[in-house]
């Protein structure tokens, strides 16, 4: 069992493209937080936690078509998810880099 808060993924998805950027290994759960961090100009961008892996849906979203300055960066609140869960991130510029930190635990 980790206990010790860290770095589980960063990526840095192309323009326009859902991606998914961390899945939750199987029989786990945990507490994360999502930074996203615009490198570029103004960019929209959205996050999703997809329970179970399920196919992207309108009641996933955590964060849709927020405008994010040039520059600037967001910080989620922390969260739990579960086994199977996947946290999908988007921009529509593909300059904004997303990095998942947390906890996981058996």
């Amino acid at each position: 069992m980790s206990d010790t808060w860290g770095a589980l993924a960063q990526d840095v998805p192309a323009a326009t493209t859902l991606t998914d950027v961390y899945t939750v290994p199987d029989a786990q759960r945990g507490t994360v937080q999502v930074i996203a961090c615009n490198r570029g100009s103004t960019a929209l961008i959205r996050l999703s936690l997809a329970a179970a892996g399920a196919v992207d849906a309108d009641e996933q979203y955590m964060l849709f078509d927020l405008s994010l300055a040039g520059g600037d960066t967001r910080v989620t609140s922390k969260f739990t998810v579960g086994g199977g869960d996947v946290l999908r991130a988007y921009s529509d510029t593909g300059d904004v880099a997303f990095n998942i930190n947390g906890i996981i635990e058996e």
